[in-house]
Parts: structure tokens; sequence; C-alpha cells
């Protein structure tokens, strides 16, 4: 669960899960801060946020493959777990 607090009239999020580096954000409502928090957090749990990105991951996407193409599930899955060494080997 993200610990949340105001600062300097604004809301910051502060998210640290074991495995990832601690994420925040800042906000100008409490209500949007909240929201932002949960999704991550979600992604967080289905494994589908690479910090390095700054964005949530859809497994078989990467900047190597071409847009637009149906994909076998090998390939989405080799794409998937390249992308995931990457970030951890840096």
């Amino acid at each position: 669960m993200a610990t949340i607090r105001k600062r300097s009239g604004r809301w910051q999020p502060m998210i640290r899960r074991s495995g990832h580096p601690p994420i925040s954000k800042t906000f100008s409502t409490k209500s949007d801060c909240i929201k932002w928090s949960r999704q991550l957090e979600a992604q967080i749990e289905r494994d589908l946020y690479l910090p390095n990105h700054g964005h949530a991951h859809q497994p078989g996407t990467s900047p190597l493959s071409p847009g637009g193409k149906q994909k076998s599930d090998s390939t989405k899955l080799f794409l998937y777990l390249y992308v995931r060494l990457t970030y951890i080997c840096h």
C-alpha cells in the first residue's frame, strides 16, 4: 500500500515494493494521487511495471518489434523475457 503525504500543498504517494525501486509522483488533488497509486500497485502486482520504461509493459511489445503485426505466443514470450532480463541486468 502506498504512503500518501501532503507536501507544500500537493499530494505525493510513495510506493515501496520488494524488488522494485521506490516510486513517487506529485499530484494537486488527493483523489488523483490515490487513483494513480492504486493503478501502479496493481501493475506491480501483475508484474507489468518496468521502472526503466516509466510505464506499464505489455508482454509481446518491445521497441525491437514492428508495431501492428500479430506475433506468435513463443515470440511474445521471448520478447517479454528479453525485456525483463534487460531490466534485471541493468
